[in-house]
């Protein structure tokens, strides 16, 4: 199955502390009804935002076969998000970046 990059990101974001992070985020269309499991059955994406000296302290939002839509914080284990649109899951990654490193970045 073949899959089509709608978007990919990638930028670094000085916070306001001076910490140096990088945003990563992709989104691939893989076909509509082919991809039982990804979300809304067509999507896979990977988005990250990481602290550059310590790639560890992140935000990891993803969605791959089987877990659906998930979240990681630093190195713990995924956690399941409930989310129905691209624009939900924008919002979610953005809340979570805001709650986990204290800033508000544009996602």
């Amino acid at each position: 199955m073949k899959a089509t990059q709608v978007f990919n990101v990638e930028r670094v974001v000085e916070l306001e502390t001076g910490m140096l992070c990088r945003l990563h985020m992709d989104l691939f269309d893989v076909g509509e009804g082919k991809a039982k499991g990804l979300f809304l059955d067509r999507f896979r994406f990977s988005w990250i935002f990481f602290e550059i000296e310590n790639p560890l302290h992140r935000v990891l939002v993803d969605c791959h076969k089987p877990f659906g839509v998930h979240v990681h914080f630093d190195d713990g284990k995924q956690e399941p998000v409930e989310v129905r649109t691209l624009d939900e899951v924008r919002e979610f990654f953005s809340n979570a970046i805001k709650k986990h490193f204290g800033a508000d970045v544009e996602v």
